[in-house]
């Protein structure tokens, strides 16, 4: 059984001979999504409020959190589905979603760590030197949850479809894809700066980065996003834990 730190079984980032995407496709996809998520998010907004002033994030109902982030989901998911399908080996063999049980159970591991050592001692530093609530935005979205129906809406898009297409376009194009053009420690500085700086939280960058290094290490290390993917939901798991139930 392969360990999260073995060596990959294959050759990561695929090398140019099997693909023909670059940095070129990974920017528009990246910037593309982002587009995309705006005009969708303009277009959902609409449709809820119609032309009443949008409300305070704090005040909208968590199905708006699904229903406002799903042109970003989409975009994340099909943008490398298409570029991957017609320039490369196809999604499934160039993303490599394979984790067997030692890797599930390994990466969780990593993942409840990163929540409640690593990143909380990385606050307990920063916060010496600069003011800021690191908590602010999860307490905010999970004092919206008030039902079990947003309890199973919040899980889901929380711990199951945000680290999945997070770590399909993260971990599973643009590292690849920044490793193979700067070389493997620079794809994952870069790509773990530009996954921390599209949340645009300001006082959670610091946290994100050290998060998409983590993650961007079990990628290169075992040659699959699976891992990441499982130690991305751990992640987001424990703190939908420590917000509904503690």
């Amino acid at each position: 059984m392969t360990e999260v730190s073995a060596r990959p079984d294959h050759d990561w980032p695929v090398g140019g001979d099997q693909v023909r995407w670059g940095l070129p496709a990974a920017v528009l996809c990246l910037l593309g999504a982002q587009l995309f998520a705006v005009v969708w998010f303009v277009f959902a907004s609409g449709l809820v409020y119609g032309s009443e002033p949008l409300p305070s994030i704090d005040s909208r109902p968590i199905w708006t959190l699904v229903l406002f982030n799903l042109g970003l989901w989409l975009a994340y998911l099909v943008g490398p589905v298409l570029v991957k399908r017609f320039t490369g080996s196809g999604p499934l063999v160039d993303f490599d979603l394979r984790v067997g049980p030692i890797q599930i159970l390994a990466a969780a591991a990593l993942g409840v760590a990163a929540q409640l050592l690593l990143l909380p001692a990385l606050y307990w530093v920063l916060l010496q030197f600069v003011s800021g609530d690191p908590n602010r935005t999860a307490e905010a979205l999970g004092d919206r949850v008030n039902n079990p129906a947003d309890v199973l809406l919040f899980v889901v898009a929380v711990v199951v479809v945000a680290p999945v297409v997070e770590e399909w376009f993260y971990r599973g194009m643009l590292l690849p894809t920044l490793a193979r053009r700067f070389g493997t420690v620079a794809g994952a500085v870069s790509s773990s700066a530009v996954f921390a700086l599209v949340h645009q939280e300001p006082i959670l960058l610091p946290g994100l980065f050290v998060l998409a290094l983590l993650l961007s290490w079990l990628t290169i290390r075992t040659g699959r996003i699976g891992p990441a993917i499982v130690a991305h939901m751990a992640f987001n798991a424990t703190t939908v834990v420590q917000l509904l139930v503690f």
